[in-house]
């Protein structure tokens, strides 16, 4: 049986997995949007999240990317910094 630790986790998992999948479903998400790097190539590590989050904030992909995906990318790979690499692994396994 699982304990609610492992349940939360499991829950932040299904969460995240369905906000990528709005990423995709989107104009300009197709391909990942802002989060290509993650989304699509699996570069999970915080290193590369963190370089999404950091281009997201730039002229260039505010001028290239709605508002509304990049801040759906945003809260994606904010919630993808909660998780362990192996579950990040899984979400964008998911998807």
């Amino acid at each position: 049986m699982m304990d609610e630790k492992m349940k939360e986790r499991f829950r932040r998992m299904f969460i995240v997995t369905s906000l990528a999948q709005c990423v995709y479903a989107m104009p300009g998400g197709e391909c990942g949007g802002p989060l290509h790097i993650v989304l699509d190539d699996g570069n999970v590590n915080d290193e590369d999240l963190m370089y999404c989050l950091d281009y997201m904030k730039k002229d260039e992909c505010i001028k290239n990317y709605d508002p509304d995906l990049i801040y759906l990318c945003q809260l994606c790979a904010k919630m993808l910094l909660e998780l362990n690499e192996a579950e990040r692994e899984k979400v964008v396994g998911y998807i």
